[in-house]
């Protein structure tokens, strides 16, 4: 194998856009310097059944397809620049699991007006490939996966573009989100057993579907709620957390559950926590202005009288109406 790494590819991986079932790669042999692209090798439903990517490389090309065949034809305002920006990266993520097992060109479809403007880019070759026959306990795994790690990988200029995408109702807070990003890159994490769970939320009769930002630590909801839990047998599940709250430094030692890392992509995991963790404002003295508030507000209802709570407080099943209303609605999804 270590000798395979100094031969030429034999193939030539095209990522290109099309129409249909969401077709995304084609396949032609390297000596092939036409412009012929080759044979459909991926697509939207089936991934890429040539070369064994990762399941969250497929899926990241499935949610950038998607977006091309939803958006992209007889549409003015299709962000062209956005659309390829995504698509380069995909293409360099594909060139590092393929390695030298294929060369990989990213080319603009035709849809694209200005497609004949910097129309092919060949990506990088002699990248170190990882092999098909990789044992799966070789690979890195990703429970590791800090949010500090993923803060120092990205630049503001990689999140951008994908916060706004998520939530374009945001865009006027642009400097708030940017001024937070780069605050985090200068904290010190602190040590936690908190780990950051991002899941999507179905949607639910006239509720849209949102995504979810929240904490687990390993604590049982049996622990948590012992007069509400149902002990039917089955296993007992983690009690998830707010964690909107908590301070910044411990959301960078927080890892990120694994099942998130796999779900969304990298920079969708940073939007989610930028989105949750500045919920309370765009700066911790804001936030702690609040948490003292709130703490306040918790005191004045212990000392109570069981009346002044019937009055004053608001009952719960309204309370979970309103929160379900946050709109945390999911932007650009299927």
């Amino acid at each position: 194998m270590e000798h395979g790494l100094e031969e030429k590819p034999g193939k030539t991986i095209t990522i290109m856009a099309d129409f249909g079932f969401g077709p995304y790669a084609w396949l032609k042999d390297a000596s092939d310097q036409t412009d012929y692209v080759g044979l459909n090798i991926a697509n939207r439903k089936t991934g890429m059944t040539e070369f064994h990517i990762s399941k969250v490389l497929e899926a990241d090309f499935g949610k950038w397809i998607d977006l091309f065949e939803r958006n992209a034809l007889d549409n003015r305002d299709f962000d062209w620049v956005t659309f390829h920006r995504d698509g380069l990266c995909l293409a360099k993520r594909l060139k590092r699991e393929v390695g030298n097992l294929a060369n990989v060109l990213y080319v603009k479809p035709a849809e694209d007006p200005n497609h004949g403007v910097k129309e092919k880019t060949w990506i990088e070759e002699g990248m170190a490939p990882r092999s098909r026959r990789t044992p799966e306990k070789d690979i890195p795994s990703k429970k590791r996966l800090k949010f500090r790690t993923l803060i120092e990988k990205y630049s503001w200029g990689d999140v951008w573009p994908t916060f706004r995408k998520l939530y374009p109702d945001q865009k006027k807070s642009r400097e708030g989100y940017k001024q937070v990003f780069s605050e985090l890159r200068t904290l010190k994490p602190k040590a936690t057993k908190m780990r950051i769970v991002v899941e999507e939320v179905p949607a639910e009769r006239d509720q849209e579907g949102y995504v979810h930002v929240s904490g687990k630590n390993g604590t049982l909801k049996k622990i948590v709620r012992s007069k509400q839990f149902n002990d039917d047998g089955k296993s007992d599940p983690e009690e998830s957390f707010a964690i909107e709250y908590t301070p910044w430094e411990e959301w960078l030692g927080m890892r990120i559950d694994q099942p998130s890392a796999e779900r969304f992509s990298e920079v969708e995991i940073i939007v989610h926590c930028l989105w949750e963790m500045t919920f309370a404002g765009f700066d911790q003295a804001s936030i702690k202005e609040q948490i003292n508030e709130l703490k306040r507000r918790v005191e004045e209802i212990k000392n109570m009288t069981e009346e002044e709570r019937k009055e004053k407080l608001i009952p719960m099943e309204d309370v979970l109406k309103r929160l379900k209303n946050r709109g945390k609605k999911v932007r650009g999804r299927k």
